[in-house]
C-alpha cells in the first residue's frame, strides 16, 4: 500500500436521518480509501491508527472527528475542507451585506427628478423585486391546506412546487421579509 499524507474525512448517509457512515478520501487521486458503517469517533479513531502515514486531513466541522484525528495522532494536521470554507464565506458575506441594507427602505426620503421618478415607477410596474409577499401567501396557502387535512404531495401539486418546499412552508412561522432582517436593525 502507497503512502497516505493527504486525507479526507466526511460523513454520508446510508438512510437520510437514519444510518451514516463515514468515508475516507486520497487527496491526490480523489479516490476512496476507506468506509467505515458508523460516525464513532472510536472506530474513526481505531481507522486512522491503522495509517500512521497521514500528515494531513480535511474534514468538517465536527467536533467528533476533530477528536478521533486528534486521539489517533496529535501531529497530524487538521484543515476545513473547501465546501465548509466557502460555505462559512458565504454566511459571513451574507451577514455583512444584511447589516448595511435596511430593513425596510424608504424611497420617499429621496429628492429623484421627477423624469427620473417616472421611469422607475414604470420599471417597478413590470419587474417584480420583491417576491416576499407571494411566498407568504403561498405559505399560508400550504399551511391551510394542511391543517384541511390535505397530504403534502397533493398540496404540492395544487400549488405546483415540489414537497421539499411544503415541508418548510409548514415549519414557516413569520413572513420571509421578517426573516431576513438583520438583528442590527430589527
Amino acid at each position: 500500500m502507497r503512502a497516505l499524507p493527504f486525507v479526507g474525512i466526511d460523513d454520508f448517509a446510508f438512510k437520510k436521518r437514519l444510518s451514516y457512515g463515514t468515508i475516507f478520501i486520497d487527496l491526490e487521486t480523489n479516490k476512496p480509501l476507506g468506509l467505515i458503517p458508523t460516525r464513532d469517533s472510536a472506530e474513526v479513531t481505531k481507522w486512522l491508527l491503522g495509517h500512521p502515514e497521514i500528515c494531513l486531513i480535511t474534514r468538517d466541522g465536527s467536533r467528533g472527528y476533530a477528536k478521533a484525528v486528534h486521539d489517533a495522532s496529535p501531529t497530524i494536521q487538521q484543515v476545513a475542507d473547501r465546501w465548509h470554507v466557502l460555505h462559512q464565506l458565504f454566511e459571513a458575506s451574507k451577514k455583512a451585506i444584511y447589516s448595511c441594507i435596511p430593513r425596510k427602505w424608504n424611497a420617499s426620503s429621496i429628492t429623484v427628478d421627477k423624469k427620473v421618478e417616472t421611469t422607475l415607477a414604470q420599471e417597478s410596474d413590470s419587474v417584480p423585486w420583491n417576491r416576499s409577499e407571494e411566498r407568504w401567501q403561498r405559505i399560508q396557502q400550504s399551511q391551510q391546506l394542511f391543517s384541511e387535512g390535505y397530504r403534502v404531495a397533493t398540496i404540492a401539486r395544487k400549488l405546483g412546487v415540489v414537497r421539499n418546499t411544503v415541508y418548510s412552508d409548514l415549519n414557516q412561522t413569520v413572513s420571509p421579509y421578517e426573516e431576513r432582517a438583520s438583528p442590527d436593525t430589527a
